[in-house]
């Protein structure tokens, strides 16, 4: 199985030292494996992108169940605002 890669997408690039000691510079849409994709990936300066051999996942769609609604009583609308004032 070949390893999972990952896609930088921070605009700045990704720096980190995979030997240890020298630290490298990944850029803006370069593709990186390995441990790099790890790191990327977990400080959200990368996202996972899948092999070609392997098959896209899809969801099926959830079950829509309706319940069925009966009128409701509603109160008559309450007047708003000062009462208007009646001719004597």
């Amino acid at each position: 199985m070949a390893e999972r890669q990952a896609k930088i997408t921070y605009t700045g690039g990704y720096r980190c030292a995979p030997d240890g000691h020298t630290v490298q510079l990944f850029k803006l849409g370069q593709i990186v494996e390995g441990e790099v994709a790890d790191w990327a990936v977990d400080e959200n300066y990368a996202i996972w992108i899948k092999p070609k051999d392997e098959p896209i996942e899809t969801a099926s769609p959830p079950t829509l169940e309706t319940k069925i609604q009966t009128a409701t009583e509603t109160k008559p609308r309450r007047a708003r605002g000062r009462p208007r004032k009646t001719a004597k």
